[in-house]
């Protein structure tokens, strides 16, 4: 059994020999996945809703209608783009910093750890990444709750991958799967604990984010990956 309070002063601990290397991935990822949010491949004029009408009051509703067709194209353009820069980019980067953070929990690691995901295993990492994502979108079409529970089940597979680059994404999802077995209520609880936290990183407009919240809140699921991994270690060690 695992507490709250261990991880997070382990993680502390942690962040405080490591601190400016932790700051500098973090920054990475936010600019790499804010850049994917914010990506936009045709210009927004086509969809201002006030040019639509300025052409409706004129009676031009064949321009109207080809600028909506427009602002529809490029809304399935940019949506497509999105989801290719987060599979081929945001996701890779995301097992890179995830062995970052692991390694980082048993000794002193470089920046540089957050590029494995793009020299190893790349084609596997992306089509387990995205498979990942596409079943926790899928269960959450049925509705909210599944799919929030697909993402605790599905949340060590970033870990794992960043260990286990070569593994089969049959065997990332059943091992993740065993990993959060009986442990999903227990995360959501670490997730709810960090809630205080968030609200101090809104209210300093992401300053505290940056500089303390990600990294803490990132090297705490670290050791409990590595918590978890033990436990499983444990029982097929013991069956």
């Amino acid at each position: 059994m695992w507490l709250q309070n261990e991880l997070k002063e382990h993680a502390k601990r942690v962040l405080n020999v490591n601190y400016w290397s932790m700051i500098a991935v973090t920054v990475v990822f936010l600019f790499a996945s804010r850049g994917v949010n914010t990506f936009s491949f045709f210009n927004v004029y086509v969809s201002d809703p006030e040019i639509l009408d300025k052409y409706l009051l004129n009676g031009s509703i064949s321009i109207a209608f080809l600028f909506g067709l427009l602002s529809s194209v490029a809304t399935i353009a940019n949506t497509i783009i999105s989801i290719v820069l987060l599979s081929l980019i945001v996701n890779p980067l995301t097992v890179g910093i995830q062995r970052f953070y692991i390694r980082s929990c048993r000794e002193r690691t470089a920046p540089g750890e957050i590029m494995f995901g793009f020299s190893r295993s790349y084609k596997n990492i992306v089509k387990i990444m995205f498979l990942k994502n596409l079943y926790i979108i899928l269960w959450s079409m049925l509705f909210i709750i599944p799919g929030i529970i697909k993402a605790y089940e599905y949340r060590m597979i970033p870990y794992i991958l960043a260990e286990n680059p070569d593994i089969s994404a049959k065997e990332a999802f059943a091992l993740s799967k065993k990993m959060m077995n009986n442990e999903k209520l227990n995360t959501f609880a670490l997730d709810l604990s960090f809630l205080g936290w968030l609200l101090l990183g809104i209210v300093s407009l992401g300053i505290c984010l940056i500089f303390y919240v990600t990294p803490y809140y990132n090297l705490t699921n670290a050791e409990l990956y590595i918590v978890l991994k033990q436990k499983i270690n444990r029982l097929n060690t013991n069956p």
